[in-house]
């Protein structure tokens, strides 16, 4: 028979490495396989469409996701020698990149008046997410704590994923599956339900234990997500 516990609130696990304490092993192992997963999906994309600028900005999303796992994953690991959470804005950066391309790739097959018009919106969204990401860490009033799961700020990219994926991605693709009944907009679909459902895990910090943390579970949540794009996308 198998418990499933969710604790919300957890103390971070470390391991002795070399003389090193490391901190989140199980969150490190969870970012690495997943930016190894993002940036097979884009090398994927990439040699079955060299020259398609519409699966290249999506290819450009896994890029940048992989970027962004694999620098958020370093920064948990290693945060015990950190003063400072400017690594996960780092990280954080990397996903607004990604999500700018995924916004560009959503609005792709729209008229050139609607896209001109979206495009510097895209544009503004995402230099305001990366000054809000940075100047909070920067000037902000933030406390640096190495004992529990968590990392001050990440509400702003919460915000910010809402405002892309609630106010742009998803009605536009919601658009072309009714009125030109879009296979893959409908799988593309999928997948941002899988998205909202990792983003739920890791607001409500729903882990198993200490060592699969709420942020290893979103990362398998994650892992679905990002290959139901590639399916849709492909």
């Amino acid at each position: 028979m198998f418990i499933w516990l969710f604790l919300r609130s957890m103390e971070k696990v470390s391991i002795e490495l070399w003389g090193y304490t490391l901190l989140e092993p199980s969150t490190y192992v969870s970012d690495v396989l997943l930016a190894v997963f993002s940036l097979g999906l884009f090398m994927s994309l990439k040699r079955m469409f060299p020259s398609s600028k519409f699966q290249m900005y999506y290819g450009y999303f896994f890029f940048f996701m992989a970027l962004s796992t694999l620098t958020g994953g370093h920064a948990h690991l290693l945060a015990n020698y950190f003063d400072h959470y400017l690594f996960h804005s780092l990280s954080w950066a990397f996903s607004a990149l990604a999500i700018y391309n995924m916004q560009m790739g959503s609005a792709f097959d729209y008229p050139e008046k609607v896209k001109k018009i979206l495009s510097p919106v895209f544009l503004v969204q995402l230099i305001i997410s990366v000054l809000i990401y940075f100047g909070y860490q920067l000037f902000g009033d933030v406390t640096v704590t190495h004992d529990t799961v968590g990392t001050p700020g990440f509400l702003a990219v919460k915000i910010s994923l809402g405002i892309a994926f609630i106010g742009f991605i998803l009605p536009l693709h919601v658009y072309k599956i009714m009125k030109e009944k879009d296979h893959g907009s409908a799988i593309f679909l999928m997948g941002i339900v899988s998205s909202v459902a990792a983003l739920i895990i890791q607001s409500k910090k729903w882990g198993v234990n200490q060592y699969i943390n709420y942020n290893v579970v979103a990362h398998l949540v994650l892992a679905i997500c990002y290959y139901l794009y590639y399916l849709g996308v492909r």
